[in-house]
């Protein structure tokens, strides 16, 4: 910490996709004014919302421009702020060697004395599931079903954050609305993390990312594979230009619960990642029985029949129809600091 600086308290909320992460990031971002007058700096140089910016400069990756404005801000706080607040998903997704962490613990010493990490840990099932139109509204090729992939490992997230800022510092909790005030993940994490909210705080807005229709998440899937094997995307085809007007057309006709995998499958899934939920749970929860609440009845018993080729044909039509009746799209604004050397 540097010499004669006010003792601060660094806040870093890794946003484990899927769980509330955005609604948490506008209230910051909606309140940043009143939460200085507070004392509580949510650094604006890092990004409006998304402090993903603070993951590359810890990861040596960031342009020496973005670096400096970053000191630059925390060089010019006024004594009277206590805390700083850092919110990004590519804390914990990116993040996750001890030299990356300490890293930005190596950073943020220099301005703060103690640490406070929250982070939401949601039932591995869930999480997929819920993730899985995000993946394909990214172009991900390979995805054509929600259980893809490998289980989250949370023991091998804390027990990484742990050996770094130590135990004392980490306040996990679990994504369960039923459990937060109001339900509302944005006034547990307040809590969770010890801000207190300004009498002229905005109240938070919940922001939920809709699921897609089965029949416009298998339209995106194999729209995705087909970008691969035409050449005009890699992996994903997120860079595309008007990528967002395609996904603003699904999203306006085509909302709605997406596929589930089956109970079985789900539990399946679920138990791949039994060990490490029980380490966890003794660790961390050790009052409660399981980790995680195991209802699996949302799930079906037998898989339901696939949206047809009739069916995804309906949807691309539609989005065609949508795309050609839209005006021409808005030209892209350059981000300057990630264009900076």
């Amino acid at each position: 910490m540097v010499s004669g600086m006010t003792a601060r308290t660094a806040i870093l909320h890794l946003g484990v996709t899927k769980t509330g992460s955005s609604s948490i990031q506008a209230w910051l971002d909606a309140n940043r004014a009143a939460l200085g007058r507070a004392g509580i700096c949510v650094p604006a140089t890092l990004g409006r919302t998304n402090h993903e910016r603070l993951a590359r400069i810890a990861e040596g990756t960031a342009p020496r421009k973005m670096i400096r404005r970053f000191e630059e801000e925390l060089a010019a706080l006024p004594a009277s702020i206590h805390t700083l607040v850092f919110s990004s998903e590519a804390f914990g997704a990116r993040l996750a060697t001890a030299s990356s962490i300490a890293a930005i613990k190596a950073l943020l010493d220099r301005h703060a004395s103690t640490f406070r990490i929250v982070v939401y840990l949601r039932r591995q099932d869930e999480h997929a599931v819920s993730r899985f139109s995000t993946t394909l509204r990214t172009g991900e090729t390979g995805r054509t079903w929600p259980l893809g992939g490998r289980p989250k490992n949370y023991l091998a997230l804390l027990s990484a954050w742990e050996g770094v800022f130590g135990r004392a510092a980490l306040r996990p909790r679990l994504f369960l609305r039923s459990e937060f005030p109001g339900g509302d993940v944005v006034a547990d994490f307040l809590k969770t993390a010890g801000i207190p909210v300004p009498a002229d705080a905005t109240p938070p807005v919940v922001e939920r990312n809709a699921s897609l229709r089965p029949e416009a998440q298998l339209f995106l899937a194999r729209f995705a594979e087909y970008a691969r094997r035409a050449g005009a995307v890699g992996e994903n085809f997120r860079t595309l230009p008007n990528l967002p007007r395609l996904i603003a057309a699904l999203d306006a006709q085509f909302t709605g619960p997406g596929l589930l995998p089956t109970r079985a499958e789900a539990e399946a899934f679920l138990a791949r990642a039994s060990a490490s939920n029980e380490r966890v749970r003794r660790t961390w929860f050790p009052e409660r029985a399981t980790l995680f609440p195991m209802d699996f009845s949302r799930y079906p018993e037998t898989e339901p029949e696939p949206p047809g080729p009739d069916a995804l044909a309906e949807v691309g039509f539609a989005v065609i129809l949508a795309l050609l009746a839209a005006g021409p799209p808005a030209p892209a604004v350059p981000d300057e600091d990630d264009a900076a050397h």
